[in-house]
């Protein structure tokens, strides 16, 4: 099954509307990341605060991901 990112990123807006807590904020980040929707991703970044290692990991998403919003 095919995810709609466009269906995730509305569905974490109204999360994130109702509970902005930084985890929520670190897994829509991390999702935005895995979609390559960069500009979504640089934008819930600033909001997050610090990366959560129990959402991002070792950074194998992270990382790249922070490579490609300085490109953009």
């Amino acid at each position: 099954m095919k995810v709609d990112w466009n269906r995730m990123r509305m569905g974490f807006e109204d999360i994130v509307a109702r509970n902005p807590d930084p985890w929520t904020f670190n897994k829509y980040a991390r999702f935005a990341c895995l979609a390559k929707d960069y500009d979504t991703a640089a934008s819930v970044m600033k909001r997050m605060g610090e990366p959560m290692s129990d959402v991002w990991g070792n950074g194998a998403v992270l990382k790249p991901c922070l490579k490609a919003i300085e490109r953009r």
